[in-house]
């Protein structure tokens, strides 16, 4: 699949928006909502999937090597806190067994129902943007 230099465009700037606002504020989602609700690729849902699954491990990889660097460099950055592998574990855990029960879930309700997962994305975009602004 060839893209046109507007379609590349729009997919890196949702990716930097995505990265930019996840180290900003921690959350990189409203960014990635909009790509894919807009998407100038016709990506077909496992695509859509893989796409999303590859910016959010780029995101992630990236803030967790900073995060360690600064914890390393300087001493009044927040450290990682051998206090909290507890709930690294947790979360890392909750992670694994949550994609696995949306895939299932996916697999079983929302195989070829694109519009179904366009208003399922827009739920938490709405939800994130009325709690930015009443914040």
């Amino acid at each position: 699949m060839t893209l046109t230099t507007s379609q590349t465009l729009f997919t890196l700037g949702m990716g930097f928006v995505s990265g930019f606002l996840g180290g900003l504020c921690g959350i990189r989602g409203p960014p990635m909502i909009i790509f894919f609700m807009n998407c100038p690729i016709n990506l077909s849902n496992h695509q859509q999937r893989a796409t999303s699954t590859v910016v959010t491990f780029c995101n992630v990889v990236m803030r967790v090597i900073y995060y360690a660097a600064k914890s390393a460099i300087d001493p009044d950055h927040n450290k990682f806190d051998s206090n909290d592998w507890d709930i690294y574990t947790s979360v890392g855990m909750c992670a694994v067994v949550g994609s696995w029960l949306g895939q299932q879930y996916f697999k079983r309700k929302l195989a070829d129902k694109k519009d179904t997962i366009k208003a399922l994305l827009s739920v938490p975009l709405v939800v994130c943007g009325i709690t930015l602004l009443l914040s």
